[in-house]
This record gives structure tokens, C-alpha cells and sequence, in this order.
């Protein structure tokens, strides 16, 4: 059967942001589909939810608190990972967001901060993991961007532009690492939760704050960033719509090697 080639059985994940919204999903369905999972971020409780309803699967969780900007906790992820559940096959790069703040507002250490969590934290999570991948059969890593990275929209700059290094980034981990590691970037849009630089912090941050005072990207909180028949109605909109007519199709952002399945 067809979903036959999507089980994990007999794998372990590392998923970071994983105590709310797109990481918890991931998590969930990890297990469901068969794999042992660990899961990170700041909120113990959230974890420790979680880490229940994957054993209810059947499957071996660990919840591990981390804050990703830390990167000797990161580095402590890691081995708990491959020490307790004896191997990891794959990582994904959830947590990330940045709030929205207009350019001639921002400060440089705002700006800098930004590719600190949101380029940063997954370049040195994937630095200390793929060793442990390339130890046994190879592996996978998942970075969430954004649409954001290749579209356009007043007050992301920074949010933006450091998604689109984490594209990028990417693309050069998929080159360097395989056949034997493949590394992917999804492009995710508007979500109504967690983008304010929380657990789960993806975007494009502020648009659930931003739809409740019915103020900021009212179009894209409708219908969902990239969707362009929601993106009517304002010159905003129309830019946007305008910059993403030149661009690629925002959900995958890259596969690693035409080699691997």
C-alpha cells in the first residue's frame, strides 16, 4: 500500500516547538506513522501532554524542556535523544517567529536576534545531530520557513529575510550532506496561533494578534498566506499578490537529491 512508504517504524525524531500548533502535529503524526519521538520547548506541561498522548500510540517519547537559544541545552537534546531512545533518524527545525516591526523601528539587536532563532538555532541543532545519522543508515532534517521568504509584506524585514537565509540554508545542507542525509524546507503560511515567538512560533508572526484588533494582514488571516484569491481588496494585497505571481509555488521549498525517495 501507498502508506506503506511513509511508516517510521523502528525511527526516532527530534521535534523542537513541538508543545503547541504545527510541532505538536508533527509530533503526533511521527508516532502515528510509527516513530519514537522527543520533543522540545520551554513549556514543561505542554510537553509532558504531549509525551502522553504519543505512549497512548504505543510509542517511546521523551519531553525534554528546551529553550532553542540556548545551545548547550540543544546540544544536551541531542544526546539525551540518541542515549535514551539509541538512535535519531530525523530533526525538525520547528520553533521560530519573530513579532513584526517596521523597519525604521527596529533596532540592529532586534534584527540580529531574528537569525538567531530563526536560522541560528536550526543550523546548530542539525550540526550536532546528522553525526548521529550518519552513524546509522542516514537521515532526515526538516526546516520550517515561511512564505515570507519569497513573498512580500510591510513590517517583515527582519522575520522575512531570515526565513529566506533558512531556505537557503537548506538548500546548501541538502547539497553538502547528501545521498545519506536529506535535508527539506517547508514553507508554511498563515496560522491563528503561537506566532509571537512562542513554542511554536511561525507565521507570518502577529497575524493571529493582528486579525484580533481587525487590523493587520486582514487578507492573509481570511484565506491563509499564499492563497492568492484571498489577497484582494487594498494595495497591500496587491503587492503581494504582484510578488508572488514572479515566484515558485510556496509549499516546498526544496528536496534534497532526485537520488533519494
Amino acid at each position: 500500500m501507498i502508506l506503506d512508504l511513509f511508516k517510521l517504524d523502528g525511527r526516532v525524531a527530534i521535534v523542537t516547538g513541538a508543545g503547541k500548533g504545527i510541532g505538536r502535529g508533527i509530533a503526533k503524526a511521527y508516532a502515528e506513522a510509527g516513530a519514537d519521538v522527543a520533543v522540545a520547548a520551554r513549556t514543561e506541561s505542554d510537553l509532558e501532554s504531549l509525551a502522553e498522548e504519543i505512549r497512548g500510540l504505543g510509542r517511546r517519547a521523551l519531553a525534554i524542556p528546551t529553550d532553542v537559544l540556548q545551545s548547550d541545552q540543544l546540544d544536551a537534546l541531542v544526546e539525551r535523544t540518541a542515549k535514551e531512545l539509541g538512535r535519531i533518524d530525523v530533526v525538525v527545525n520547528n520553533a521560530g517567529g519573530t513579532a513584526p516591526t517596521p523597519l525604521l523601528q527596529q533596532s540592529d539587536e532586534a534584527f540580529e536576534a531574528a537569525f538567531r532563532f530563526n536560522v541560528g538555532t536550526a543550523r546548530h541543532l542539525s550540526q550536532r545531530a546528522i553525526p548521529h545519522m550518519l552513524e546509522g543508515d542516514g537521515g532526515a532534517i526538516v526546516n520550517i520557513s515561511s512564505g515570507l521568504g519569497h513573498l512580500v509584506d510591510s513590517g517583515f524585514t527582519a522575520y522575512g529575510t531570515a526565513k529566506a537565509a533558512l531556505s537557503h540554508l537548506t538548500r546548501l545542507m541538502a547539497c553538502e550532506f547528501a545521498p545519506r542525509v536529506r535535508v527539506n524546507a517547508l514553507a508554511v503560511g498563515g496560522r491563528a496561533q503561537g506566532a509571537d515567538g512562542g513554542d511554536d512560533a511561525h507565521g507570518p508572526p502577529g497575524l493571529h494578534r493582528g486579525h484580533r484588533r481587525g487590523r493587520a494582514l486582514p487578507g492573509l488571516a481570511r484565506r491563509g498566506l499564499g492563497d492568492r484569491q484571498g489577497l484582494r481588496g487594498g494595495r497591500r494585497h496587491r503587492r503581494l499578490q504582484l510578488a508572488a505571481e514572479d515566484q515558485p509555488p510556496p509549499a516546498v521549498v526544496v528536496a534534497a537529491s532526485s537520488s533519494q525517495g
